[in-house]
């Protein structure tokens, strides 16, 4: 209870000192001094406006990368890409196998040849 009424003593106690400081200030000077005090204000909060833009940004970005949704996402892109790998891969065995058919085949063919003419 003590401590309440000494902080308001405190207070009462500024306030004149506060008001007598400020009386011998010009008013001029006083509106100077409120304008400048109010430019800087507004200054500091289009930067915390500019800093919290920033962070949600960053925020979103990260939850981009690092989501859930994104990371299935891009799960099913990789998935997608395997499958058209592997399709790839089977269309290319399957070439390679017609290739090798097709040179036995010459070399059969060749190979006959060349026994008829050595006989």
């Amino acid at each position: 209870m003590t401590e309440g009424i000494q902080s308001q003593d405190a207070e009462a106690e500024g306030t004149p000192d506060v008001a007598a400081r400020l009386s011998d200030i010009p008013p001029e000077r006083l509106v100077e001094e409120v304008i400048s005090r109010w430019d800087e204000l507004v200054r500091v909060e289009e930067d915390l406006a500019l800093s919290r833009q920033r962070v949600r940004a960053l925020e979103m970005e990260l939850g981009d990368q690092g989501g859930d949704g994104s990371l299935r996402g891009r799960v099913a892109e990789l998935e997608e890409a395997l499958r058209v790998a592997d399709a790839r891969i089977a269309q290319m065995e399957g070439l390679l196998e017609n290739e090798r058919r097709r040179r036995g085949d010459l070399e059969e063919d060749v190979g006959q040849g060349r026994v008829e003419e050595l006989q």
